[in-house]
């Protein structure tokens, strides 16, 4: 099967150097330093824009409006959101105005200070509101205004810094009509009529408090039909979900803007992620940055209490509350917006399915927006100053690893949150009504009367993850660790999928298993998904209407006219545990004549994590670790050639060489960890390897053929890999695996010519490497830079112990590497000219040039390369590129090869080495 690792030192292998190719977004520019020149200070930057998220600060604003100006503060105004008509005083109107809007600006919004918008609207009116004033409107009107002299001219300084401190004096002064009186005006009054130390004395942000996120204890926030009735669906679609990436609409930097990651990992972008927040990617998301989950659910429905607690928290402006619930030790927080009418008050008491209010389409389009009747049901972490961004997802995080979302300051663990035991059968028992199951995208569901507790939903199974937006999740709290058998329920029906797709998940590690089912055969009752030892915390199974299905309806003959299978979404269970045994301390030996032998437990073996990347290794290099160096280096050096003279040449295999990077890193770490498994590949590398030399020598002359023997085993050896791989691995496998059995009997080259032409989406842009950095060269001299690039690899970097290290590193970090640098076109033309200025060095490592030495202007690029990308890269990319900044700053004057020397001496190949 496609073991070919081609070399990706391109960019980064080149000297071993760029390795780590190197980009950075754009840096926002916010405030310039004040120059000499600056004859105009009105205002920072950050205090245009704070706006303290603290409700005790709007009555010391309150009472500064009553002592300098009692008629403002006599002034009200009536305002009606949704069934709700309230009346508002000239404080909370100001206040309310500045925090953004996001609907109909054509700008991303910030909040602005509304000590600057009431200095402003006092300046401009005087010391009463004329007759028939709006304030809402004029506050409004300001507001925009602010934010889009500041969003036109944050990058442009040129336009500003000659004369102004910031860009905060720059908006103020033509805010105020470019008069500087009038500015001169504006800035008495602001320092006298809101004193800083008066106004935000009170809400400087405090530390938060560590909070543990307890156990599942939400129920669904809305009112649904009878428990297993026949409802009418199970459930309001999910609009939109929490985005992992950066759940903060207004906060979220440029770089994440038109992207967002879903709880189970996904990442969806432009033009999934639709531009236009009126217009919503249905059963994925209507826009990015969110801190919630909406449900589309109609007007009037009423929203319910997810858990007993208190209001602490009404603003009927957004039809918006939030309670407070105690939870084993720990304070968290539930919020629910956009309410048409609500039914309790602050500090009122309330408890589990409590109706508190009906959803609605509520928005005051300032501090909350909408664009059609749902809820908007979030979970807080904590409630007070400085902590609006302190939100969780309450469906958790289920991929491993570190959670996105934790990685920004301010950002904590998300948790599966749902309980609810409705049914009352346990709650390691849920259906598919109940709150511990999530019934996603519900609205192209159909109901079938006869599943467990008397009901159960399908949808129609597609073939393209694409297409794919009906899914389900049921997840529950494991409290005492064991072998649990997960178990799967549906009704028996001949038109179901005989591909359902079950994962299994647990917090603590991620996707640790799956299976695949036959719906059609197993109806009716409990099916075993498998047996599996999970530790104490949330875990989940997964099913989704996205099923490669293709070849089973190629053998049912399923004609183009027929409906395709139907995936059932029921019930899942984990059966009682089978005690784990708890580790016993080292027994006090009793005082008998003659102890009975007893045989040592052998203990039960504790999984090794899966690592994200192949560490060390190349996936050949991990395959023939049994083999000496030079017989490695000779298979990565075949497979080269496979590359540039097979593949590469041929419209289609730009693909499949993207196809390889993307997935030879986890096929590396499998390697590493599975001795069976790697020795199982290595044979089959061994057999294949005479057919790929006479493919590169004979071409369509070639004789020899792909054994039947052979495939049979590839296929083993897929079968092994698919149970430990990530989504997207089991998807290659699968395709691969159908294509197999069309190989037995075919030389190397009629294997290669029949393969079809493929996408390889995951990687950026559809370009080699080398072309995503080098496009000021044409393509042809972007591949002869690739195949120098090679030579270094293979010649050089593969040429002696301790080579592999570098190499492997390349493998590990290209893909995040490639994907930056298309991001940033100044950052990618740096890349190339350092490149370009770099080949002489390249050439004089495998003996095509004489001396060329580093200089002190590259390296001094190379190093404010480097730490633009140590911002900006995933947390391992920086821990990296911060390494090879410190090791630049010494190249100045040496050739590549002393550079080489001196790497090869670094204590992190020792260690790789001693660890083999």
């Amino acid at each position: 099967m496609r073991s070919i690792q081609r070399n990706t030192a391109f960019v980064s292998a080149a000297l071993a150097i760029l390795a780590f190719g190197i980009f950075l977004s754009p840096q926002r520019h916010l405030a310039a330093q004040a120059t000499p020149q600056a004859r105009i200070v009105v205002i920072r930057d950050e205090e245009l824009q704070r706006h303290p998220f603290d409700y005790e600060a709007k009555e010391v604003f309150r009472e500064t409006i009553r002592l300098h100006y009692p008629r403002w503060a006599s002034y009200t105004q009536q305002l009606t959101f949704g069934k709700m008509v309230n009346t508002y005083d000239l404080a909370t109107i100001v206040w309310n105005a500045g925090l953004g809007c996001l609907a109909d600006c054509p700008f991303p919004a910030i909040s602005v200070n509304p000590s600057v918008l009431l200095a402003t609207l006092i300046l401009r009116y005087g010391e009463a509101p004329p007759p028939g004033f709006n304030a809402y409107q004029t506050l409004r009107q300001i507001y925009l205004e602010i934010n889009r002299l500041y969003q036109e001219n944050r990058d442009r300084s040129q336009v500003w810094q000659d004369r102004f401190a910031n860009l905060g004096s720059y908006v103020m002064y033509q805010l105020l009509g470019a008069d500087e009186q009038r500015l001169g005006k504006w800035l008495t009054l602001y320092r006298e009529l809101v004193p800083e130390a008066r106004v935000f004395q009170e809400v400087t942000p405090t530390s938060t408090p560590t909070v543990i996120v307890p156990p599942p204890f939400l129920e669904r926030p809305y009112a649904t039909a009878t428990p297993f009735g026949t409802p009418a669906m199970p459930g309001y679609p999910l609009n939109s979900f929490f985005d992992h990436r950066y759940p903060i609409f207004n906060a979220e930097p440029a770089g994440d803007r038109l992207n967002f990651i879903r709880l189970d990992g996904q990442e969806f972008f432009t033009p999934t992620v639709p531009v236009d927040p009126n217009k919503c990617d249905t059963g994925r998301t209507c826009y990015t940055g969110h801190d919630g989950i909406d449900y589309g659910i109609p007007e009037g429905v009423p929203v319910r209490a997810a858990a007993d607690g208190e209001v602490v928290w009404r603003n009927d402006d957004c039809g918006w509350i939030i309670l407070e619930h105690e939870r084993n030790g720990s304070t968290l927080y539930t919020e629910y917006m956009h309410m048409s009418a609500i039914f309790v008050s602050e500090d009122d008491e309330v408890v589990a399915g409590q109706t508190i209010g009906e959803a609605g389409d509520v928005a005051d389009n300032i501090n909350c927006f909408s664009d059609g009747a749902h809820l908007h049901f979030g979970v807080r972490l904590y409630f007070g100053p400085g902590t609006s961004n302190t939100n969780i997802d309450p469906f958790g995080w289920w991929t491993g690893g570190e959670d996105p979302w934790e990685t920004y300051s301010g950002g904590y663990e998300s948790r599966w949150l749902w309980w609810g035991d409705e049914a009352g059968d346990g709650h390691h028992t849920v259906d598919d009504t109940e709150s511990q199951a999530q019934l996603l995208y519900p609205s192209n569901w159909w109901y079938d009367e006869n599943g467990y507790n008397g009901g159960a939903w399908w949808t129609y199974e597609v073939t393209s993850e694409e297409a794919s937006t009906n899914w389900a999740i049921w997840g529950t709290y494991i409290e005492t660790p064991g072998t649990y058998v997960i178990q799967a329920y549906w009704p028996a029906s001949e038109e179901a999928t005989r591909l359902a797709w079950y994962r299994i998940y647990t917090e603590q590690d991620g996707w640790i298993g799956s299976a695949w089912v036959d719906q059609a055969a197993h109806g009716g009752e409990w099916y075993t998904l498998g047996t599996y030892n999970l530790p104490t915390g949330p875990v989940a199974v997964i099913l989704t209407d996205w099923e490669d299905g293709a070849l089973e309806r190629a053998r049912r003959q399923v004609t183009e006219n027929s409906s395709p299978p139907r995936v059932y979404f029921d019930a899942v269970r984990w059966a009682t545990p089978t005690p784990q045994v708890t580790p016993t301390p080292i027994p006090t030996p009793t005082p008998t004549p003659t102890p009975t032998p007893t045989r040592t437990p052998t203990p039960v073996p504790t999984p090794t994590p899966t690592p994200r990347w192949g560490w060390w290794e190349a996936a050949e290099e991990a395959a023939l670790q049994e083999r000496t160096p030079q017989e490695r280096a000779a298979y990565s050096r075949l497979l080269s050639q496979v590359r540039d003279e097979v593949m590469t040449p041929d419209p289609k295999g730009d693909a499949y060489i993207r196809l390889t990077y993307r997935y030879a890193p986890e096929l590396t770490a499998l390697l590493l960890r599975d001795p069976v498994l790697r020795r199982e590949t290595a044979q089959l590398l061994d057999e294949v390897r005479p057919l790929l030399e006479e493919m590169l020598a004979q071409r369509e002359r070639s004789h020899l053929r792909v054994s039947a023997e052979w495939v049979k085993r590839a296929q083993e050896v897929l079968n092994r890999i698919e149970p430990q791989a990530s989504p997207a691995l089991r998807g290659e496998i699968r395709w691969w695996r159908g294509w197999l059995p069309r190989f037995v009997g075919k030389t190397g080259w009629e294997v290669w010519q029949m393969l079809p032409q493929r996408s390889a989406e995951g990687w950026p842009a559809g370009r080699l490497p080398e072309e995503v950095v080098l496009q000021g060269l044409s393509r042809m001299d972007a591949l002869a830079y690739g195949r120098l690039l090679s030579r270094v690899r293979d010649e050089v970097m593969l040429k002696e112990q301790g080579g592999e290290v570098y190499v492997t590193l390349v493998y590990r970090y290209t893909p995040e590497v490639m994907g930056i640098l298309l991001g940033d076109e100044a950052l990618r033309k740096e890349a190339e000219a350092l490149l370009v200025e770099a080949r002489p060095g390249l050439e004089m490592l495998v003996g095509e040039r004489g001396e060329w030495r580093f200089g002190w202007r590259w390296v001094e690029r190379m190093k404010a390369f480097l730490e633009k990308l140590a911002g900006k890269g995933s947390p391992e990319l920086r821990g990296e590129v911060e390494w090879w900044r410190e090791r630049v700053r010494g190249w100045v004057g040496k050739t590549p090869p002393e550079v080489w020397r001196e790497l090869l001496r670094e204590p992190r190949v020792r260690e790789a080495l001693e660890q083999r």
